[in-house]
């Protein structure tokens, strides 16, 4: 039986001791600055953010089929089988090319690779990977590993907040004139990636502090057992990300891990967002 290997996208934003600790290997994504392509990291977030302030025009693309089977294949010859822990199906084209090369692949090598669709991105992405690594201890197949990241992918929310909502507006992941109105009149929706992998609100507050508060406060209030892991991740606001884990650690007595959202991520949601992800009897 071949060593499985648990793979991921550059979105699912784990620092690299933690790569490292669990062996995840990751399928790096794009981004464009005024029609120059970058890989996710070439760049640092102070730069991708300070440019999207200066209005660069920005865009992401997903990968291709070329490159998730360049990206697999070469997997598979190190001896490796994989379960791919992938974003979120409705909010990237990247899970489709990734399923068009591995069913190409398996079709050629056997049945050795397979994808599991995380319902979600950044690091609550990453802590999917993380548990399915823990799980995987040496013992179980291959079927078995995936199912297990599959049976627990909705025992992990992903909670969030924007400080301008044009940047989701301008990527389709929100209706244009909800995001007008909420600029307009100050409200600060807390959004969530929900069941179906998919962006929505949950509640709306008028104030910046109140929505920081609400994170912290969910945590607090929802968080289950299944692992002591908390993720709090900032676009350019690391004070922000600070008040929130300090918030939750004080409640909690757990010691959240602060990320960096990556720029492929922060295209997307834009700087002075914050996020929560944690593991809880079911998505918040």
């Amino acid at each position: 039986m071949n060593k499985i290997v648990i793979s991921t996208e550059s979105t699912a934003d784990l620092p690299d001791n933690i790569k490292e600790k669990y062996n995840i290997k990751m399928l790096d994504m794009h981004f464009e600055i005024n029609q120059v392509e970058y890989s996710n990291n070439a760049i640092s977030s102070k730069e991708f953010y300070s440019a999207m302030r200066n209005d660069a025009i920005i865009h992401t693309s997903q990968v291709n089929q070329y490159e998730a089977k360049e990206f697999f294949e070469d997997l598979l010859n190190q001896g490796y089988d994989v379960v791919h822990i992938g974003f979120s199906k409705n909010l990237s084209g990247t899970y489709n090319s990734c399923n068009m090369a591995i069913n190409e692949l398996n079709k050629k090598y056997g049945e050795r690779i397979i994808l599991v669709d995380s319902l979600g991105g950044c690091s609550g992405q990453g802590l999917l990977a993380i548990l399915t690594c823990d799980f995987n201890n040496g013992n179980k197949t291959l079927k078995e590993v995936a199912e297990y990241a599959s049976n627990i992918c909705l025992n992990i929310s992903y909670l969030f907040i924007v400080d301008n909502l044009k940047y989701l507006a301008r990527t389709g992941r929100i209706n244009k004139i909800v995001a007008k109105l909420g600029s307009i009149l100050q409200i600060k929706p807390i959004l969530h990636a929900d069941n179906e992998g998919k962006l929505n609100s949950i509640q709306k507050v008028i104030s910046r502090k109140k929505a920081l508060q609400v994170l912290s406060h969910k945590v607090v209030q929802t968080k289950n057992n299944l692992s002591n892991i908390i993720f709090v991740s900032h676009a350019d606001c690391e004070n922000d990300a600070l008040l929130v884990a300090n918030n939750i650690e004080q409640n909690l007595h757990i010691k959240p891990i602060i990320t960096n959202i990556c720029n492929v991520m922060g295209a997307h949601c834009g700087p002075g967002t914050v996020a929560v992800f944690f593991t809880s009897n079911k998505r918040q």
